[in-house]
């Protein structure tokens, strides 16, 4: 490891470390409302990477007439 990737490390270290402790001042009740904003941030990601990866494979199926699981029961090699 070199000394900027050093730095680097030491400086994200020292970056949680402040924003847990300015999380930990916060109330009960702010804990609860940052919390579930990340929540359902995270889960809006989620839901568009879940809605691209379907229309991916919609997009395979239809190109080339045949369904995801028929090919995952073709074995690749033979041994």
């Amino acid at each position: 490891m070199n000394y900027l990737q050093l730095m680097n490390m030491e400086q994200s270290i020292n970056i949680d470390k402040n924003i847990e402790n300015k999380f930990s001042l916060l109330s009960q009740d702010e804990k609860i409302a940052v919390i579930s904003h990340g929540v359902a941030v995270r889960f809006s990601e989620l839901n568009n990477r879940l809605f691209l990866a379907e229309s991916k494979v919609s997009f395979f199926e239809k190109k080339y007439d045949t369904k995801l699981f028929q090919i995952n029961k073709i074995p690749l090699c033979s041994a």
